[in-house]
C-alpha cells in the first residue's frame, strides 16, 4: 500500500511561531567626527525638519549631495566609489567649489602663461622708484 504525503511521520516542530522573537535593529550611533562643522549645522537643521529620518540617513544625504555637486561641476557622472565612500560614514568628506574669480583658486591644478600677464619689467619699476638727487 502506498503512503500519502500526510501519512509521513513529521519531525516535532521545536521552533513554533510563538517562540520566534525578532530582535529590534538598532542603528549604530553616528560618529559626528566624520562631518565638518558646516555639515553638522546642516544636519541639525535637517533633523528638525525631518523627524522621521535618522541622523545617519541625513548625514549620508548631505554627503551624497556634496559629491554629486562636485561631479556635476566637473562635468561627469557620480561614481559608485564616491557613493560608497559617502554612505560609509568613515571619512570626512568636504569640497571647496572653485572661486568665482578665474585663476585665483581652482579645485584642479591649472597652468598660466606668463606671457599673457602684463607685469612691468623690474628695471622699469626700479628706475621709477630711484631718482637721483
Amino acid at each position: 500500500m502506498a503512503m500519502d504525503y500526510n501519512d509521513w511521520p513529521r519531525e516535532e516542530d521545536t521552533m513554533s511561531d510563538e517562540n520566534i522573537q525578532d530582535e529590534t535593529y538598532e542603528e549604530p550611533p553616528l560618529d559626528e567626527n566624520v562631518l565638518t562643522p558646516e555639515q553638522k549645522v546642516e544636519l541639525d537643521k535637517l533633523c528638525k525638519e525631518n523627524t522621521m529620518l535618522t541622523r545617519s540617513d541625513l548625514a549620508i544625504m548631505i554627503r551624497l549631495n556634496i559629491v554629486s555637486h562636485r561631479a556635476a561641476l566637473e562635468g561627469r557622472e557620480l561614481t559608485f566609489y564616491e557613493i560608497g565612500i559617502a554612505q560609509a560614514l568613515e571619512e570626512v568628506i568636504y569640497w571647496v567649489p572653485p572661486c568665482p574669480l578665474e585663476g585665483t583658486c581652482d579645485s584642479t591644478v591649472e597652468t598660466h602663461d606668463y606671457e599673457d600677464s602684463h607685469i612691468p619689467c623690474i628695471d622699469v619699476v626700479a628706475s621709477s622708484v630711484y631718482t637721483p638727487i
